[in-house]
Order: C-alpha cells, then sequence, then structure tokens
C-alpha cells in the first residue's frame, strides 16, 4: 500500500460517522475500507459536545490507521447538509495514433474543470472522479496510459442529491444549462427523504427538450398526487434503481380553468324572499332572469363578481366580493386536500328600500370531495350554516338545503389523474 498514496475521508451525515479509505492509482480512485459509527455528540446538524465528536473521530481514525497500515496527515469532510451537486461530463483528446501520455489525462481533467467553472460560476468543484475509459469507441476497464489509439474520452461525475425533503422539483431547473448537454443525469434521494408534489404538480419532472439519459437512485420516497411522481416527458429515459417507494393516485384539484387564472359563471342558489324579484348576474352570462355570478381566480385570489343586482325593483348596479377564505390553498397555490375544516365568507353587500342583497359562500368536505355553494338572497335575515345543519335559510320564511347535488364543485374542481410514473421509466 506504500506504491500509491492513501486518502481517509469522513462523511457527516444524520445518523453516522462513515470514515472511507481510499486508494487514488494512475487516477483511478478504489475504495479499500470502509466504517460507519454512530454519531455522538450533535443536535439539529450541529455539534453539542466537541469533547465527545473529538474523542470517536481521533479513536477511529487511529483503529483505521491499524487497519490500513497508513498514517494519514489529512483528512476530507464531507458534511451531508452541504446538499452537492454532481454532473456528469464527457471530455475527449485526438490521439491520431499516438501513446496516452498522463498529460493527456491531465489535460482532459483541466478542460472539463475549467468548463464546470464557467457554467456553476457560483459553486466550488469539491472533487473530480474517473469513469468509463473509451479508446477508439471501445471501453476500457482503468486508465490506458501507455496504450495507442486514434481517439480517446473518459467521462466524468456530477448528480443532484437530496438530502431533505422537497416538492415540485423540475430536472430542467436542477441541471440548468447543462440539461440539454448530451451527459448522464443522476438524482439521488437519500434514506428517509420524501421528494413530493403539491396536488396537480409532478414530484419530478423530465420535461421533454432533455438530451441524456436520467438516473434516479431513489432511497426514500417519491410520492406524487393528482399527477406523477416521475413524469418523463422527453424522448430519453429514466432509469429508477428503487430502494424505497414510487407511488402516485389520482387526487382531486382546480380544473383547467382555476388551475391558473381563470374565470367562469357560477349559479347561486336561494333568492327566497325580497321585494321585488332576486335576480343578480353577470353579463358575461345572459341577461335579465338570470341568478348568477362570474368567479374569477388571479393568483390566489378568488372573487365573485356581477353587472345586475335588483333590490326592489331597482338595478343597483355592479359589484364584486372577495371569497378566497374559502378555498384553502397550498403555498404553491394548489388545492390543500389535506384540510378537512369548513369555511364560510358571507356578507350584506348593500341595501334599496325594502330589500338588502345578502351574498354567503361556504365550503365542506364531503364524503372526500370538498363541496362549494354560492347563495344570494334580497332580505337580511338570511344565514348560511354548515356543519349538521347544512341551510341557506331566511329567518321565518323559506330554507334551502346545502347539499352536493346543489354545490357548484364541478365548475370549479377536478379529478386529477396521478400514478408512480409516466412515459419512458425502467425500474418500477
Amino acid at each position: 500500500m506504500d506504491k500509491f498514496p492513501l486518502i481517509l475521508f469522513l462523511e457527516i451525515n444524520k445518523s453516522n460517522l462513515t470514515f472511507y479509505v481510499g486508494e487514488n492509482s494512475d487516477y483511478n480512485f478504489k475504495s479499500i475500507y470502509k466504517l460507519n459509527v454512530p454519531i455522538e455528540g450533535f443536535e439539529n446538524n450541529r455539534v453539542s459536545n466537541f469533547e465527545t465528536v473529538l474523542k470517536i473521530i481521533k479513536k477511529n481514525i487511529y483503529l483505521i490507521e491499524e487497519k490500513v497500515k497508513f498514517t494519514f496527515k489529512d483528512i476530507v469532510i464531507i458534511l451531508e447538509n452541504f446538499n452537492p451537486t454532481f454532473i456528469n461530463l464527457s471530455g475527449y483528446k485526438k490521439l491520431n495514433g499516438s501513446q496516452i501520455l498522463r498529460e493527456n489525462i491531465t489535460y482532459i481533467l483541466n478542460n472539463l474543470k475549467s468548463y464546470v467553472d464557467q457554467i456553476e460560476g457560483k459553486k466550488t468543484v469539491l472533487h473530480i472522479f474517473n469513469s468509463k475509459f473509451n479508446l477508439d469507441k471501445k471501453s476500457i476497464a482503468n486508465l490506458p496510459i501507455g496504450l495507442f489509439g486514434d481517439f480517446y474520452s473518459q467521462e466524468r461525475g456530477f448528480k443532484q442529491t437530496f438530502d431533505s425533503n422537497a416538492t415540485n422539483q423540475n430536472v430542467a431547473t436542477i441541471f440548468g444549462d447543462d440539461y440539454t448537454v448530451n451527459y448522464p443525469k443522476i438524482i439521488v434521494v437519500d434514506s428517509n427523504v420524501t421528494v413530493s408534489g403539491d396536488v396537480g404538480t409532478d414530484a419530478i419532472k423530465y420535461p421533454s427538450g432533455a438530451v441524456g439519459t436520467l438516473t434516479i437512485i431513489n432511497n426514500g420516497t417519491i410520492t406524487g398526487a393528482g399527477a406523477y411522481a416521475i413524469n418523463n416527458l422527453s424522448s430519453e429515459t429514466v432509469a429508477v434503481t428503487n430502494n424505497g417507494t414510487v407511488s402516485g393516485a389520482n387526487s382531486e384539484g382546480f380544473n383547467s380553468t382555476f388551475s391558473g387564472d381563470g374565470s367562469a359563471m357560477i349559479p347561486f342558489i336561494g333568492g327566497q324572499g325580497g321585494a321585488s324579484a332576486p335576480d343578480i348576474y353577470h353579463s358575461d352570462y345572459g341577461g335579465y332572469g338570470n341568478f348568477n355570478c362570474k368567479l374569477t381566480r388571479s393568483g390566489n385570489t378568488f372573487t365573485v363578481s356581477w353587472t345586475y343586482n335588483e333590490l326592489d325593483y331597482n338595478n343597483t348596479g355592479g359589484g364584486s366580493y372577495n371569497i378566497s377564505s374559502i378555498f384553502p390553498l397550498l403555498s404553491s397555490g394548489a388545492l390543500d386536500t389535506t384540510d378537512t375544516n369548513e369555511y364560510i365568507a358571507q356578507t350584506v353587500y348593500n341595501y334599496y328600500g325594502r330589500d338588502a342583497r345578502d351574498l354567503a359562500f361556504g365550503s365542506k368536505v364531503i364524503n372526500g370531495n370538498r363541496e362549494f355553494w354560492f347563495a344570494a338572497n334580497n332580505k337580511v335575515n338570511t344565514t348560511m350554516t354548515l356543519g349538521s345543519t347544512m341551510t341557506y335559510a331566511q329567518s321565518f320564511w323559506v330554507s334551502r338545503s346545502l347539499i352536493p347535488s346543489n354545490s357548484a364543485r364541478v365548475r370549479i374542481l377536478d379529478t386529477l389523474t396521478g400514478g408512480a410514473s409516466n412515459g419512458t421509466v425502467t425500474g418500477l
């Protein structure tokens, strides 16, 4: 073991101190010894007991030195919460029949490193690993120093590792400008880590336009709801090594109109009392005699509006009312299907003569589906009640039942298709 220098690595993760001993021989790195030690003296990714940590490290370095018969002067520390990015690149050199020299390998390494420095200006190269040596289109097991040929290439290994929970991952965003470069792309999901998607959004999406195979090594959980855990929209292959869980299922979510900014007609229920007819409507959806409003989504704000509002035989004109409070949302704007609360937004919008415009909007989960009710009346003594009562009632007059059949759900939500994978995905 004296012929080639040994390198000692220490990886500090959430559960272990992992020591690696590697042999760096002629640019070929080979791991020759590994030792896992349960972590002590750390809390919340910080050293809580320095003496304990120092004692453990010194003790195990001594044991490793005894084992491999080598005294280390340096140690390479790998911290899990760095969240490093790895990329694969290929370098080459035309030989024109000449012999491969060590200088040729150094040239390729330096050339590739300069490219990484250019495209990843805010990052630092920690280490470069050699892999896949090719001489004249033939795969060579080790660095072919001393051999003759016309064309030599070797691949550089880089990847993205998730060591904490993440959502809505787009591979084009992860790899940036490298997305359309023809080299293998690798994503690793660590154990006890979940990569998920908000309702209707893929957990990991490989969009069209990709160049190069994507390899996903899953040691944790990848899951989608109303979308796919892994959605391959490219013409390339996604190869999965699954040591954990990859799953997806259909889910309730906003329909195509309201998954982004959009508007639609929503009919009112109610209209049970008042001096005149209960007419309130938006002119985009008909004229006199209609009973509806226009629901508009802009960002995460939901507003109802109307252009005609009859009170005591008089059109009091148009108006609007913010009802965002009845829509439980995630920060991304997707429907929060884990929220089982019920919501009501009710107001007396205006008065005229003997009448007043009451508006009430409610949402409640029934049999796993969120239902929505839009109600209006032209008397103030009208109340929407959910819970076990489920009515829109005018005191001493008429009560309307709130049931799924008069809910506006079908105009707002839809059942979104989901699954473990879509497109060309192998290994599941």
